[in-house]
């Protein structure tokens, strides 16, 4: 669910558009599926990059997939030219495997696709002459709601502050990547996560800080939660090094006085 009003906006425009040139329909809100931070309810308040996937007819892909140059590539090409007819004056980009719409406030990317009859879905890579991918991004969204429910709240609220804590700090750690991780931890440390109390948040987060920094610096992938993708984090993994200096300050400071405990963490979260 996207709550600002003027993403909203851009967001039906869009749908409203792709659904004329593919299903001629005016709805604006049919085949589109919202993906990502935002989708699965773990994204920072002011959030402004929005990844939708749209959920074209199988009769397109059989037309590109036909091509015998890079179909990826001129699929996303005919994707990203519907939208600029909405859109004529703004930043549109389609390469790798979204197409970007760039406003002057933040970034809606479009991942065109096709659903198989497993619920997965069937996206276009534009690298190295061209493939199809596989991604399945509804269980993902499920096991957030899931792990949710079962933490009344808690797992959202420290998915989140991971990312609030990334983002003041400046490092790559994939968001899918740190939900991934949150449900790992949180399937180890269940009595941890079931005190939803605010008082009880610090200790948490430091036994999450643990967590990371037991993570393996070598590692290349892990499972992603809900689907079993395999996911990579970009950045040599430099979040399990932030996240030993996190913990060479949560241990000197005395979890018994507020104002240290606060002092800390706004150093930490900003």
């Amino acid at each position: 669910m996207v709550e600002n009003k003027e993403w909203q906006s851009r967001i039906a425009e869009i749908t409203k558009k792709i659904n004329k040139k593919y299903y001629d329909s005016d709805d604006d809100h049919c085949h589109r599926l919202l993906v990502g931070s935002v989708g699965r309810h773990t994204a920072t308040n002011k959030v402004s990059d929005f990844d939708i996937l749209f959920i074209l007819p199988w009769d397109v892909y059989h037309k590109f997939d036909n091509y015998s140059g890079n179909g990826q590539s001129d699929f996303l090409q005919e994707v990203k030219e519907c939208i600029k007819e909405r859109y004529p004056r703004t930043k549109i980009k389609a390469d790798g495997q979204v197409i970007d719409v760039t406003f002057n406030n933040g970034v809606i990317e479009v991942a065109p696709g096709f659903e198989n009859d497993d619920g997965s879905f069937q996206y276009a890579d534009t690298n190295d002459g061209g493939k199809w991918r596989t991604t399945n991004p509804r269980p993902e969204k499920q096991k957030c709601t899931d792990d949710n429910i079962a933490t009344s709240g808690t797992f959202r609220d420290c998915a989140r502050m991971i990312r609030v804590w990334k983002n003041h700090n400046g490092f790559v750690f994939s968001g899918l990547l740190i939900d991934t991780l949150i449900d790992k931890f949180y399937v180890n440390n269940t009595e941890v996560l079931e005190d939803n109390s605010y008082s009880n948040y610090p200790f948490v987060l430091k036994k999450i800080f643990e967590f990371l920094r037991e993570q393996n610096e070598n590692q290349q992938y892990w499972q992603a939660l809900g689907s079993n993708q395999q996911i990579s984090n970009h950045g040599s993994n430099k979040f399990i090094k932030e996240a030993r200096k996190v913990l060479d300050k949560l241990n000197e400071i005395d979890f018994d006085n507020e104002s240290e405990v606060l002092k800390c963490f706004s150093e930490i979260f900003g």
